[in-house]
């Protein structure tokens, strides 16, 4: 047991990746409650299910739920309240990447990576702040590909620009948000 304060934790795009690692790693300390979204609800069963094989008193909740379906006041806040009440980190891990050259992207792929890279960032946030805690933290997983002057590569140029837009926001957000007491930052 560490010295920790006990944190209410969202992860999304927690099936697999970055966001299932971060879930293991939080559950390793049972006074952490965390709500692991993603839409493989099977794949997260399964999450809940090795963390608690690692840990007993291990606290994390599974809720399968699609970003692109929007919705998020009306449908997936009341299923994090149910579970956590307020929250102190949201980590928005969830991406859609498309790795294809720049002439061949139909307005369905467009549409796509903007819907998970960046609008459900957008409206998942607006739908938790009213249970952000004072003193609670944003992440937003983003991409070097979305940092101007950095390494681009071939096929990349729709992914990278969605996430420089994330990283554009990031940086307002954190101005706007700053007398509330809500940090936001981007990795």
């Amino acid at each position: 047991h560490n010295d920790l304060i006990p944190m209410n934790i969202i992860v999304t795009g927690a099936s697999r990746g970055v966001g299932n690692a971060l879930v293991r790693e939080f559950a390793k300390d049972s006074d952490h409650h965390i709500v692991a979204i993603a839409r493989d609800q099977a794949a997260l069963n399964k999450l809940k299910k090795e963390c608690i094989s690692s840990l007993p008193e291990a606290h994390v909740h599974p809720v399968g739920y699609d970003l692109t379906q929007g919705a998020f006041s009306a449908l997936l806040l009341p299923e994090i309240e149910k579970r956590i009440g307020k929250a102190d980190i949201l980590i928005n891990n969830a991406r859609q990447l498309i790795h294809k050259p720049f002439s061949d992207f139909t307005s369905e792929e467009i549409d796509r990576m903007l819907d998970i890279n960046f609008k459900a960032v957008v409206f998942l946030i607006q739908a938790l702040l009213p249970i952000m805690n004072p003193g609670s933290h944003i992440v937003n997983i983003g991409s070097m590909g979305g940092v101007q002057g950095s390494v681009k590569f071939a096929g990349m140029s729709l992914y990278s620009a969605s996430k420089g837009a994330l990283a554009i926001l990031t940086e307002c957000l954190a101005e706007e948000f700053r007398p509330a007491e809500i940090s936001v930052n981007m990795l």
